[in-house]
């Protein structure tokens, strides 16, 4: 006779207790191991408070229920928007479970293969008092798959367990996710479950919590920033719609005539083909990278921003190098400051470059020159005690053009809904333009000049935003791994999407 059959209800394998009390989260947990062990459960769920098993859309009130259809139904919309991910939209299940893990109500409902994780759970609450009732649900896989068996026979619509990956989704790997979808709101009346019930704790142990949450994104978790983006533009328009008066400040596009008489007249240029830049749209199918691999870089000051920038270029470039298939992992930045050991630097912005960066076709110099940049831009706004998450745009410009010269400040949009900004050197952009300038540009902008310069380039960036018209790609690329990149990623939040390549870009002109 096993432990659990000497403590509980046991009938013909099936544990008949529907609620055991323990004193503590750690006994909870290991419970739920021995019941694993023993193969009574398999599929844990933790909840801070003793609630109902409920899907997040059911517990919604009417109003808030369609509030939240709406917004699954906009990222339903931006997933077909993304050409990366389009074919999540013929495999719903697996795009409704991203919107799940992204906090969008949906009738899943999460549990994971390991006690551990659903007692992480059970402790993750700020608003829970100490001593309130939490729980570890236990679920027997196959026995549920056999009750649901028959209410698939009956019911044309009925509850299902849901086993499957996500390719990309770290977060749902880290957690060993799966998923109960439920079309009733009182599912638990049909299941056979037991629930571990335990004084409510607040949970310590940073190492799961960094399991659970991995601090480092897939391509596809990078993308969805844009997604969330999307999501504040929506919500600040639906919240200008509110004041009508303001419909009398709005300024309408003075170049927004110009901008289709161009587009009539200029054809696109042939670098923005897609044979050009379909590798540089692709996702590659990744599970969650180890982080064996470490690069140290030495940080000392010099004035000279150009031979400072150089130093921590050889090394990061020396680094990856040495790396083999360094691209297929996730680097361990160690930033060692030589001097002034006050001015840490944090490794969470160059973390977001090479995350973003790796994986596209740029080559390691060029990704190498983009770290570099981003390390000098961070290292002189703390050395200026400039704080980047409030940082002034006089103040932030300062800085940039210390490193990049005389800039231009850029408005981005990709056509999904989201947008950023950033700078970028004026001669750089000059010289991307000139590849592509044609011969009747001069007619169609009735304008003359004899070069490119800065200010043609204003010129022409306000009359034409639309980058595959104006640019060569290539060009403009190039200028996204040194310039745009770094400037995205350290002037603005860490959670503000980033764009990484040109090749999704519909908007490219002054703000």
């Amino acid at each position: 006779m096993s432990n659990i059959e000497e403590k509980y209800r046991v009938l013909n394998g099936v544990l008949l207790e529907k609620e055991i009390h323990v004193s503590s989260l750690e006994e909870a947990i290991e419970l739920a191991n021995q019941f694993k062990k023993e193969r009574y459960f398999d599929w844990f769920r933790g909840q801070a408070k003793n609630w109902p098993l409920s899907t997040s859309f059911a517990r919604k009130s009417k109003l808030k229920g369609k509030e939240e259809l709406e917004k699954l139904n906009r990222f339903v919309n931006w997933v077909s928007s993304n050409s990366e991910i389009e074919y999540l939209e013929k495999k719903t299940d697996k795009m409704i479970a991203i919107a799940q893990h992204y906090g969008i109500a949906t009738n899943f409902i999460d549990f994971t293969l390991n006690p551990e994780i659903a007692g992480f759970f059970a402790s993750d609450a700020k608003w829970i008092r100490k001593g309130t009732k939490s729980c570890i649900i236990c679920l027997n896989r196959n026995k549920t798959y056999e009750l649901f068996s028959i209410f698939s026979k009956n019911r044309k619509i009925h509850p299902e367990l849901l086993e499957f990956e996500v390719d990309n989704l770290w977060r749902l790997e880290a957690q060993e996710g799966k998923f109960l979808y439920s079309p009733f709101k009182n599912i638990e009346d049909f299941l056979s479950v037991t629930k571990i019930l335990f004084p409510f704790e607040k949970g310590g142990n940073q190492h799961l919590r960094n399991k659970v949450y991995p601090s480092r994104k897939s391509i596809l978790e990078i993308l969805l920033d844009q997604y969330f983006n999307s999501e504040e533009v929506y919500r600040f328009h639906q919240t200008v719609k509110q004041f009508e008066d303001l419909k009398k400040y709005h300024l309408d596009d003075d170049y927004s005539e110009v901008r289709e008489k161009l587009k009539s007249e200029l054809n696109v240029h042939p670098s923005w083909n897609e044979s050009n830049i379909k590798e540089w749209r692709e996702i590659r199918k990744e599970k969650i990278p180890n982080f064996s691999k470490k690069i140290t870089v030495n940080v000392k000051y010099n004035s000279d921003l150009s031979i400072f920038r150089d130093e921590i270029y050889d090394q990061i470039f020396q680094g990856l190098s040495n790396i083999e298939e360094v691209k297929s992992k996730l680097i361990n930045w160690n930033l060692e400051r030589v001097g002034d050991k006050r001015l840490s630097i944090s490794t969470r912005y160059i973390n977001k470059i090479w995350d973003g960066l790796r994986l596209t076709p740029f080559h390691l110099k060029e990704i190498s020159y983009g770290l570099s940049n981003a390390l000098v831009l961070q290292f002189i706004s703390k050395k200026e005690k400039l704080d980047l998450r409030y940082s002034f745009h006089k103040q932030w410009k300062k800085i940039c053009e210390a490193l990049f010269g005389e800039l231009i400040y850029i408005e981005m949009t990709s056509g999904d809904g989201s947008h950023t900004r950033c700078y970028i050197g004026k001669d750089k952009i000059v010289d991307a333009l000139r590849d592509a300038l044609r011969e009747d540009l001069k007619q169609i902008l009735k304008t003359e000049f004899d070069e490119i310069n800065g200010e043609l380039l204003e010129n022409i960036l306000l009359k034409m935003n639309e980058p595959k018209y104006i640019f060569n790609f290539q060009k403009l690329n190039s200028v996204f791994v040194t310039d745009a990149v770094p400037t995205q990623i350290i002037h603005f939040p860490l959670g503000q999407p980033v764009y990484y390549s040109a090749a999704k870009l519909e908007v490219f002109g002054i703000p």
